[in-house]
């Protein structure tokens, strides 16, 4: 309800006093600035002349002004990814990857066993990873018992000998969704 009265209230002003108050304000005359009282428009003439000019010939050459524009845009823009992280928390390696293996809803408990079971094979094949752990049953992700999940547990091998083993977990998931399951790993 409270959501409901502040849309109406909002728009009620929008389509009210916002035109009514713009009616006031650009009524015809000679109007002088209440807050400034001038000060600033009389302080620096030469700054204004200065910007006329600037804006004069920027609208008098449009194709220049568009191509500074861009240019300006490129130098802030390229070198933001580069000093930027990709992502808020970085990924690192803990040594242990959680796995979730999601089946369609209605799969059986020996569906998804068997499923799991050639999962664990192509985690077990990758270079780095020490054994596999699979709990057939067990939605981790969304916390209880379900016949079409699987929760895996995959250690990995210590640092020393893992040097040559690939860093993402890319090549085991693309495998691993060729297995007829949703596989995540985090």
């Amino acid at each position: 309800m409270t959501l409901t009265f502040a849309v109406v209230i909002s728009g009620f002003i929008a389509l009210t006093l916002t035109p009514a108050l713009c009616a006031i304000l650009m009524k015809k005359g000679h109007h002088e600035s209440r807050v400034c009282s001038g000060r600033s428009t009389s302080a620096s003439p030469g700054s204004r002349g200065a910007s006329s000019t600037r804006s004069s010939c920027s609208l008098r050459q449009p194709v220049l002004s568009l191509l500074a524009f861009v240019g300006v845009l490129g130098l802030s823009v390229v070198p933001v990814p580069a000093a930027c992280p990709s992502s808020f928390v970085p990924t690192e390696d803990q040594g242990y990857i959680f796995g979730n293996v999601q089946l369609p809803d209605g799969a059986t408990l020996e569906r998804t066993r068997a499923i799991a079971a050639e999962l664990g094979k192509i985690v077990q094949a990758e270079p780095g990873v020490q054994n596999t752990m699979v709990i057939n049953g067990f939605d981790l992700l969304g916390g209880g018992n379900k016949t079409n999940a699987a929760t895996m547990f995959i250690p990995l091998k210590h640092w020393d000998q893992r040097k040559d083993a690939p860093r993402g977990r890319g090549g085991a998931r693309h495998r691993a969704q060729r297995a007829r399951a949703c596989a995540t790993a985090w």
